[in-house]
């Protein structure tokens, strides 16, 4: 079966392991990127904490869908 790929853009810690626990948890074999990746190709979802700072939450997202049309995206 094949692997996803995730990543959780936030500041605040506890999230991404509340997260990354949540997402590993759904049944899905799934690997957690830590950080930006530069070599080969991006994750395959994306979930962006917006609950402090919206406008830089939804400029994160923008990058992303120009970068690649493909991610799945969601926003909390």
């Amino acid at each position: 079966m094949a692997q996803l790929t995730a990543q959780v853009v936030s500041y605040d810690e506890e999230f991404k392991r509340q997260v990354s626990r949540l997402l590993r948890a759904c049944g899905v074999p799934i690997g957690i990127i830590e950080g930006r990746t530069v070599d080969g190709p991006g994750p395959d979802l994306v979930v962006v904490d917006i609950r402090t700072d919206a406008s830089s939450g939804m400029a994160a997202i923008e990058r992303l869908r120009a970068t690649s049309g493909n991610i799945a995206i969601f926003a909390i």
